[in-house]
C-alpha cells in the first residue's frame, strides 16, 4: 500500500540533496586528480560548472547556509529527532504542540526566555527529517497494556508454559485456548469506500444498532474447534433465536433462565444472561460442557486450557471442577492478552472482518437489518470462513505455544513498557565508562540483597568492607576496557606514546574536512613562507588541528546540553507517574499474579481463592455486626434520652408546684465513638476483588432468603 505523495517542497529538497552528494564526489575527484578540468568532471557527475568551481573555492553549499539560519543547530535537531523516535517506540509519541514546546526549551537552554519559534516550525521540522519522522493517526493502547508486556512477565509466562508441558505431559491435541468476543449487530465502524473526487465526506448507510451478542470460542492446537457458546442479552429465551434452521453450528445450549417448553423446543445450545455477557454461573456450565466434548479425545491425559483474567474463569467452582477433571488452567499475565492470547492475535480480527462483509451483504441484498433471529444462521457462515485450521495454527504459533517459542514477542511490542520499568533509565544511552560503573553498582546491590542482614554491632565494619568491595569491583570492571587509565595507579599510562582514550565518546557526525575560520586562515596564509627549519607551516597545521578539535568538543557539548534538557523534561513527567504508582497499594491478587503464579488450578491459587472467600465472609459478618451495633447504640441513646426527658418533666412539674426555677431541658446525647474494628470496613482498606466477592455473597444470601420466604408462604 503506497504512502502519501511527496509535496513539491519535499521533492525539490530531495533533488538538491542528490545534487549536493554528486558535488561532493566531484570535489573529491578533483582533489585527487588536479590535472583534470572542472568542465570534464562536472559533465561526468552531471553538475553545473560554476557551482563546482565555487565549491572548490571554498564556498558553502545551500544546505550549509540554510543550517546557519536555523534557530536550532543541526546537532540539537538530531538529538530532538532521536528523542522523538524514542518516545514513539515507548508508545508515547509527541504531538506537534509537544514538539514545539520541547524545541522552545532547547532554544532557551531549558529556561523561560524571550526566544520563540514560528507557528509552522514543527511541521517544517518533520518535513526536514522526512526520512526519519512522519505523522500518523495514533492507534490507542491502554496504559495497563502498555506497561504490562515486560521481559519479566514474558519470562514468567513462558517458563510456566514449559514447566506445565513437561509436568503434565501435554500434547498438541490437548492444548486449548478460549476467549469471548462481542459482535455488534448493526454498527460496523468506518470503512474505506469509493466516492466522488473532491468531496469532504462520503456517508455509508447502516443500521447503527450497537446491540451486542457474546460468543465464547475455544480452539485446539491441532486446528480443531469446540462448539461455540452464544450468549444473548435477556431474561428469557425466545424461540426464534435458536430454532433448528437457525442453528447449523450446534451452539452450546446451557439450561439457564429457560422454561421447560423452550428447552424441549430447542434441543441445541444457546444461553442468555441479563446483560449479555458471561458470568460465574455460565462459566461453570461452560467448563462442564467443555469437559464433555474433549474428555473422549484426551483419553485420560491432562488437558491444558489458556484463559484470560475474567472473573468467570477465576471462581473456585470453575477451577476446582477443572482440577478434578485433569484440566490445567493457565492464566495469561495481566493486561498481556493482546500479544499472548491466540484468539485475539489471529482469529477474532478475521472473524469480525468476515462478519462485517456478511452483514453488509445481507443488508444490501435483502434490504433489512440483522436481528437476533438471524444471528446464528449468519454467524455459521462467518465462522466457516474465518475459523480455518490455518488460522488456528497461526494463533498458537504467533503466541509461542506451539511450536514453543519464548522469544516470539518482538522488541517493538516490549518497547512501550521500557519507560515504565524500574530497570531502565533515561531515554538516551550513557557514555561507555558511566554504563560500566552503573552496571558494577547494580550487580553489587543485587549481591547485597541476596545476603543475610547483619546485626547493628557490625554495621560499621560491614559498611566499610562493602565500599571496598564495590570499589574493587568497579576497578576490575574498568581494567578490562579501554578506560583502564582512569583507574590505574601507574602514571606512565598518561605519558606513554599510546594515546589515552577520551572519556567523552568520539563524535561521528563531524566530517574530516571541517572549514577553517576565515580569520585564522588569513593569518596563516599571510605568514612568512616556510623555510627549511622554519616552524611556520607546522604552527599553521597545529592551529587548524586545534580549531577542528575545539569545534568537535563544542558540538559534543552542545549535544550533551540538548540531551540534558530533554532528559529533564522526561524525568519530571516520569517522577510524577512513579509517585502515583508507588503510592497505590497492591492487592494480594496482583502480587500473586506478578510473581508468575498463573497456573490457576495449582494448590497455591486455589488456597488463595479460599482465603479471599473467607476474608469476604468475615468482612460481611463485621458489616452485619456494625449495622447491629449502630442500631443498638441508637436505641440505647434514644431510650436514655427519653428517660432523661421524662425525669426532667417530673422535676419541672415539682418546681412549678414549689414555685422554684426549673432546670433546663436535657440535650440529646451525642453518638458514641466508633469501635476500632470499624476501620477494617472503610472502602479504602478493602481491595476491589474482595468488594466484588462480598457483593456476590450478599446477593446469594438475599436470593436464598427470598426463596425460603417463598417456600414458607407456599406451605402456609
Amino acid at each position: 500500500m503506497g504512502g502519501r505523495a511527496d509535496s513539491e517542497n519535499v521533492k525539490a529538497r530531495a533533488e538538491y540533496a542528490d545534487q549536493d552528494q554528486r558535488l561532493r564526489m566531484a570535489v573529491e575527484v578533483l582533489n585527487a586528480s588536479p590535472h583534470r578540468s572542472i568542465r570534464e568532471v562536472a559533465h561526468e557527475f552531471q553538475v553545473p560548472n560554476t557551482t563546482l568551481q565555487h565549491r572548490i573555492q571554498g564556498h558553502r553549499s545551500q544546505s550549509e547556509y540554510m543550517q546557519s539560519l536555523q534557530k536550532l543547530s543541526p546537532i540539537v535537531e538530531e538529538e530532538l529527532v532521536n528523542y522523538a523516535l524514542q518516545r514513539a517506540a515507548c508508545s508515547t509519541p509527541m504531538t506537534h504542540g509537544e514538539l514545539h514546546q520541547h524545541a522552545t526549551s532547547l532554544l532557551n537552554r531549558g529556561k523561560k526566555g524571550p526566544k520563540k519559534l514560528g507557528k509552522k516550525w514543527s511541521q517544517n521540522f518533520v518535513s526536514r527529517h522526512k526520512k526519519q519522522l512522519s505523522t500518523y493517526w495514533s492507534s490507542p493502547l491502554d496504559n495497563n497494556r502498555a506497561g504490562a508486556v515486560t521481559g519479566q512477565a514474558l519470562s514468567s509466562h513462558f517458563g510456566l508454559v514449559g514447566e506445565s508441558t513437561e509436568k503434565y505431559d501435554i500434547i498438541p491435541e490437548n492444548d486449548y485456548g478460549m476467549d469471548e468476543t462481542c459482535i455488534l449487530l448493526g454498527y460496523t465502524g468506518p470503512r474505506r469506500v469509493i466516492g466522488p473526487a473532491g468531496a469532504k465526506t462520503q456517508h455509508s448507510r447502516q443500521d447503527g444498532s450497537r446491540e451486542s451478542i457474546t460468543v465464547i470460542e475455544a480452539v485446539c492446537c491441532d486446528g480443531t474447534t469446540v462448539r461455540p457458546t452464544v450468549i444473548f442479552a435477556g431474561k428469557y429465551l425466545l424461540k426464534e433465536w435458536g430454532t433448528r434452521e437457525n442453528n447449523p453450528i450446534g451452539a452450546q445450549y446451557v439450561t439457564l433462565f429457560y422454561s421447560t417448553e423452550a428447552e424441549k423446543f430447542t434441543p441445541i445450545s444457546i444461553c442468555v444472561s441479563p446483560k449479555g455477557y458471561t458470568d460465574e454461573e455460565l462459566g461453570l456450565k461452560w467448563i462442564q460442557q467443555f469437559d464433555e466434548q474433549t474428555s473422549g479425545k484426551a483419553n485420560g491425559r491432562y488437558r491444558r486450557l489458556f484463559v484470560d483474567n475474567h472473573g468467570s474463569h477465576c471462581t473456585p467452582a470453575f477451577l476446582q471442577y477443572a482440577a478434578s477433571k485433569k484440566i490445567v488452567v493457565i492464566g495469561y499475565p495481566p493486561h498481556c492478552t493482546h500479544v499472548l492470547q491466540g484468539l485475539d492475535v489471529a482469529c477474532f480480527g478475521r472473524l469480525k472482518t468476515v462478519w462485517t462483509e456478511e452483514r453488509t451483504r445481507i443488508e444490501q441484498e435483502e434490504g433489512g437489518k440483522v436481528t437476533k433471529s438471524d444471528f446464528i444462521r449468519l454467524y455459521a457462515r462467518v465462522r466457516e470462513r474465518a475459523m480455518l485450521p490455518s488460522t488456528i495454527f497461526s494463533a498458537f504459533r504467533k503466541t509461542g505455544i506451539y511450536p514453543f517459542n519464548p522469544n516470539v514477542v518482538t522488541a517493538a511490542q516490549i518497547a512501550p513498557s521500557l519507560c515504565l520499568s524500574t530497570e531502565t533509565g533515561l531515554p538516551f544511552e550513557l557514555p561507555a565508562s558511566t554504563s560500566l560503573i552503573t552496571q558494577a553498582i547494580r550487580e553489587d546491590v543485587q549481591r547485597r540483597g541476596q545476603t543475610a542482614p547483619v546485626s547493628e554491632e557490625s554495621q560499621t565494619t560491614t559498611g566499610t568492607q562493602g565500599v571496598s568491595t564495590l570499589a574493587t569491583s568497579i576497578v576490575r570492571t574498568l581494567e578490562a576496557t579501554p578506560y583502564a587509565p582512569l583507574v590505574s595507579s601507574d602514571l606512565s599510562t598518561f605519558s606513554s606514546s599510546t594515546p589515552t582514550p577520551s572519556i567523552i565518546p568520539s563524535y561521528s557526525g563531524a566530517s574530516d574536512d571541517l572549514p577553517i575560520d576565515p580569520t585564522l586562515r588569513a593569518i596563516c596564509n599571510s605568514a612568512t613562507p616556510a623555510a627549511p627549519g622554519d616552524d611556520g607551516q607546522a604552527l599553521a597545521d597545529d592551529v587548524a588541528r586545534l580549531e577542528k578539535e575545539n569545534r568537535q568538543l563544542r558540538e559534543q557539548n552542545l549535544r550533551y546540553e540538548a540531551q540534558i534538557i530533554l532528559q529533564d523534561l522526561y524525568v519530571a513527567k516520569a517522577q510524577k507517574k512513579l509517585y502515583i504508582k508507588e503510592n497505590r497499594k497492591r492487592t494480594t491478587r496482583e502480587i500473586l499474579a506478578c510473581a508468575g503464579r498463573r497456573e490457576m488450578t495449582s494448590p497455591e491459587w486455589l488456597a488463595f481463592l479460599e482465603e479471599e472467600d473467607a476474608e469476604a465472609r468475615r468482612l460481611l459478618e463485621l458489616k452485619d455486626r456494625k449495622a447491629a451495633w449502630i442500631e443498638t447504640e441508637r436505641e440505647e441513646r434514644r431510650a436514655g434520652y427519653e428517660a432523661a426527658v421524662e425525669e426532667w418533666q417530673q422535676t419541672k412539674a415539682a418546681c412549678r408546684a414549689n414555685k422554684t426555677r426549673a432546670p433546663k431541658k436535657p440535650t440529646a446525647p451525642k453518638k458514641a465513638p466508633n469501635p476500632e474494628w470499624f476501620e477494617e470496613l472503610l472502602p479504602k482498606n478493602i481491595p476491589t476483588p474482595i468488594k466484588k466477592l462480598m457483593k456476590k455473597i450478599r446477593k446469594e444470601q438475599d436470593d436464598s432468603d427470598e426463596e425460603n420466604d417463598m417456600d414458607i408462604d407456599a406451605d402456609d
